[in-house]
């Protein structure tokens, strides 16, 4: 999957509301500025400014582009090469460590523990999720809109990883510390709270409240569908797996085997890996 430069500008004149509302005023000050110019160079300044008010943050969305694009072709080829495996994970994980960027670093790590969790290493998935080192890798976003959308994705991750290896207490403490953020990401139908929705719908289950798992398992996949065009193939399958696999646990819990039956068989179709795949058939077994 590649970023287009038009969806991402478009994401950034639709998301600088206040700014546009500044930059109005600018031109309507220029404007009556106009009728009567004191000064030619004062006229050509307040020009000049105004255009790199727009034009400055337009090329950065360009050069962001053209990095993230960069990022995206590496992470490509290493798949092609490794597959989905133990040495994809590895190789992400080496390069994370060698990387001077902190947020190079987040990206490679993050990604790490993704493929961990495919292929079944969840302790391997958490340790990255720790040595991913957020606070490191963005120290001045606080302040910025998105900043809680990368925040929620990150406990979400780690609450997601806890619950796969039944450890529901410190996956209770992640979604303590990250509460805030989780609650604010919902808000917005993206791929981020499409996770989210995931991962508490696995939460709700574990707590007995069966029927609003089904309603937040069913949102998930709203939003995976909804976001289809912006999301990998990859992520695509796995979010699939996901649904199947948890809408059907939970369907045998709630003592409907036909469906649960059906579900795990649809599992099976998008699974990645070995993990996924005997994950499935060891569901099919229980009773």
């Amino acid at each position: 999957m590649k970023l287009s430069l038009k969806s991402m500008m478009r994401n950034y004149f639709f998301g600088m509301k206040k700014l546009w509302v500044f930059g109005l005023l600018m031109a309507l000050w220029l404007i009556i500025y106009l009728f009567e110019p004191s000064d030619q160079s004062n006229l050509f300044f307040l020009i000049l400014g105004i255009a790199g008010f727009f034009v400055m943050p337009a090329i950065l969305v360009y050069f962001s582009v053209k990095s993230t694009n960069r990022a995206i072709a590496e992470h490509t080829a290493l798949l092609q090469h490794y597959g989905i495996s133990e040495a994809l994970c590895n190789e992400l994980k080496m390069r994370a460590v060698t990387s001077q960027s902190p947020v190079d670093r987040f990206n490679k790590m993050s990604s790490a523990a993704t493929f961990y969790s495919i292929i079944g290493n969840f302790p391997a998935a958490i340790d990255c999720m720790y040595a991913a080192n957020v606070s490191e890798a963005f120290p001045t976003m606080h302040a910025m809109k998105s900043f809680y959308l990368l925040l929620a994705n990150y406990f979400n991750a780690l609450i997601f990883y806890y619950l796969e290896l039944g450890d529901r207490e410190n996956a209770e403490k992640a979604y303590a510390d990250g509460e805030k953020y989780i609650l604010k990401a919902l808000k917005d139908n993206n791929t981020a709270s499409a996770s989210i929705y995931h991962t508490l719908a696995i939460r709700e289950k574990n707590l007995g409240n069966y029927g609003k798992a089904e309603a937040m398992l069913k949102k998930f996949a709203e939003l995976i569908e909804l976001n289809r065009a912006e999301t990998s193939e990859i992520d695509l399958k796995n979010g699939m797996y996901c649904y199947n696999r948890d809408m059907g646990r939970l369907h045998r819990a709630m003592g409907n085997r036909a469906l649960a039956e059906s579900d795990f068989n649809e599992a099976l179709r998008y699974a990645l890996s070995d993990y996924q795949r005997n994950t499935v058939r060891e569901e099919m077994q229980r009773r």
